[in-house]
């Protein structure tokens, strides 16, 4: 019989909250959940944005915030998982792939921050070669990588170890599909040697390729266990009704292609925003951009893909004028892009939480620009009531995410970028967000470029596909 690596009973998870007047709170994330995950076994944790997916894997290795109010009991390896037990494990044998890039310290260079206290050179240097990253990049600071480069790094901090327990939190968006899959394998070639695997994703794809079992979540519980092998038969595979509509709303499915506008006739539009031979590099650093040509037009939704670290983010910045290409020109309407960023131009990234100030509520942020009317907050399921006077960091993703599309829709904007929007919300939301946005953007003639690595998501949303790596040298 296999060890149990991770059992987990009636965990319950709350956090205290102050309104007005000090007046506190409880409010419940988890209820009353029991996990269990045995040696060499790979279980993958979906459901919906904010169902306190990343709250377990915190909990399990106590790092919640002081405000936290936790019931129930944990074990590791038949131990009860407290105060002490975690001081010795977590780092060596109880790992964790956190979901945001954030922790990764911008103060420490790669290399160092991959070995960490317990690895060597040698295992970096073989890390970095599992997952493509050069040598060079050891000696660079989290700011100088891109997204899938930077999230390359945060999995590399983790195999690096002999850990018996590997709680992965969203390890994939931000990946090229050959990463991605090149990630997974490694997880299935860790579990096969016995390591615990327990993957958070959105990816019900990946995770019912890779996956041994596929828990679902849903406002604080689980809802249905599934093997990945009822994923794979579709629909009628699956038997809970939430199961099921995470399943028919992922891009490939009808259902999210109902939702989305069909483009309007084809006619003559005028080009918004044109990029000429553009270059762009760090310093006097190896080119990231090289004669890259693009123009988009009124109305038009064109993809951006290509491999990670490939610049399309930083061909994204560009174009909306908060970095200065170092050849070639921007032009909008035809006419040089302003040195700053010119507000009918506007940017949805991919980490919400980077997008806001942590130090305003939430009300603050939607109200920077312009007023967003009930309306709209209700299409994006906003919860104004309950939301508005909290921080940032109150609120899961998927509910940032929603605030960020929402201050983006102002009346003087005409042309939208969206930066792997949606890689870290699940299918229901993904769908929900597009729908609305899509709805928007056809309605009143925006531009708009969508970068993704998604290609049954690119298929479904745009109309024309723009693959950088075929662009430029």
């Amino acid at each position: 019989m296999k060890e149990t690596i991770l059992e987990i009973k009636d965990l319950s998870v709350g956090f205290r909250m102050y309104e007005r007047g000090l007046k506190q709170h409880e409010l419940n994330i988890i209820k009353k959940m029991n996990l269990t995950i045995h040696e060499g076994e790979f279980l993958a944790i979906v459901g919906a944005s904010g169902s306190g997916k990343s709250v377990l894997a915190h909990a399990a290795l106590g790092l919640l915030p002081p405000n936290a109010v936790e019931g129930g009991e944990m074990y590791f390896c038949g131990r009860r998982l407290d105060k002490k037990l975690r001081r010795e494990k977590v780092g060596t044998e109880m790992i964790m792939i956190p979901q945001s890039l954030t922790y990764l310290d911008p103060l420490m260079k790669i290399g160092k921050q991959v070995r960490g206290v317990h690895g060597s050179v040698e295992k970096q240097k073989e890390v970095f070669r599992r997952y493509g990253l050069k040598e060079s990049v050891a000696k660079l600071y989290p700011f100088q990588l891109s997204g899938g480069m930077a999230r390359r790094a945060l999995i590399a901090t983790a195999v690096i170890t002999d850990a018996k327990l590997i709680l992965a939190d969203e390890p994939t968006p931000g990946l090229s599909e050959d990463l991605a899959l090149e990630t997974m394998n490694h997880f299935r070639d860790l579990s096969k040697s016995g390591c615990a695997i327990l993957m958070i994703t959105h990816d019900i794809e990946l995770a019912q390729k890779y996956a041994d079992t596929i828990a679902v979540f849903k406002d604080g519980e689980i809802v249905d266990v599934c093997a990945s092998e009822d994923f794979r038969k579709g629909a009628e595979g699956l038997s809970h009704p939430y199961t099921k509509a995470l399943w028919e709303a992922l891009p490939k499915n009808t259902f999210f292609e109902s939702v989305i506008p069909k483009k309007k006739k084809e006619c003559e539009r005028t080009v918004l925003l044109e990029g000429r031979n553009i270059g762009f590099r760090y310093g006097k650093g190896d080119w990231i951009l090289r004669n890259v040509n693009i123009s988009i037009r009124r109305g038009e939704v064109a993809g951006l893909v290509g491999p990670s670290g490939r610049g399309k983010s930083t061909l994204a910045r560009v174009l909306a004028g908060y970095e200065n290409p170092d050849e070639g020109v921007v032009r909008w309407k035809g006419r040089e892009l302003p040195k700053k960023g010119y507000d009918p131009i506007q940017m949805i990234y991919q980490h919400p939480e980077k997008a806001l100030n942590p130090r305003w509520r939430l009300k603050q942020s939607l109200e920077e620009g312009w007023v967003a009317n009930d309306e709209l907050l209700e299409r994006l399921c906003i919860r104004k009531e309950l939301w508005s006077d909290r921080w940032p960091n109150e609120l899961s993703g998927g509910e940032l995410q929603r605030f960020c599309v929402a201050r983006v829709l102002g009346p003087k904007t005409e042309f939208i970028i969206a930066d792997e929007m949606s890689t870290m919300l699940d299918a229901i939301t993904q769908m929900q967000i597009w729908k609305v946005l899509m709805e928007e953007v056809r309605r009143r003639e925006l531009g708009m470029l969508v970068i993704t690595h998604n290609m049954d998501l690119a298929a479904a949303l745009c109309d024309r596909i723009i693959d950088l790596s075929k662009m430029g040298n």
